[in-house]
């Protein structure tokens, strides 16, 4: 068992690659060790137990956890849903805190789990995109949530899409990286 708490982020959906390389890029520039993980399921115990030891952050896409390997390790996990359309219960109850568009929190009902939901329609989600301005170099809109307000500029070059802004930036809020620290970094690509 590693004392040292780490905290892992594994990302599900079509998004996750996009996802990833945006969290990793977000925790680098803001002074965080980061190990991004796309080991095969073999290999992904040992990747995990180096990377444990070293680092405060390990992003991997959530497809690679196929095996209750989580149990192993002290990590503080999240899950971070971008992109999809339904998930295995039994796969979530494998972490601390759920990251999830607003729109799929009807179909659970998973309970004591952290839950952050993100919207682009939904004034009851947990961090909201509003006042979506597109432009055209660049997408401008508000980052709301509860004591975070925080407005993004966000360059047509990077490809990024405004729900997957709002996914990586719910999930690192819910991680605590300050919503600046997140946004200074997003409005710079």
């Amino acid at each position: 068992m590693i004392d040292k708490k780490v905290r892992l982020i594994a990302v599900l959906g079509e998004t996750a690659d996009e996802a990833t390389i945006l969290l990793a890029k977000i925790l680098r520039s803001t002074g965080f060790i980061v190990s991004t993980l796309n080991q095969e399921e073999h290999s992904c115990k040992d990747a995990l137990m180096t990377a444990s030891k070293v680092c405060d952050f390990i992003i991997l896409n959530a497809s690679l956890l196929k095996e209750d390997i989580l149990e192993d390790f002290n990590l503080e996990t999240i899950l971070v849903l971008c992109d999809v359309e339904k998930v295995n219960i039994n796969f979530i109850e494998k972490f601390n805190n759920i990251v999830l568009p607003y729109s799929l929190g009807k179909n659970f009902s998973v309970k004591e789990k952290n839950m952050l939901f993100y919207s682009v329609n939904s004034n009851e989600a947990d961090l909201i995109a509003k006042n979506i301005n597109p432009q055209d170099d660049k997408t401008v809109f508000e980052l709301l949530g509860t004591g975070v307000i925080g407005r993004v500029k966000l360059s047509k070059s990077s490809k990024l899409s405004v729900e997957l802004v709002l996914a990586v930036s719910s999930a690192l809020v819910a991680m605590g990286v300050p919503l600046a620290a997140v946004l200074n970094v997003i409005n710079q690509l």
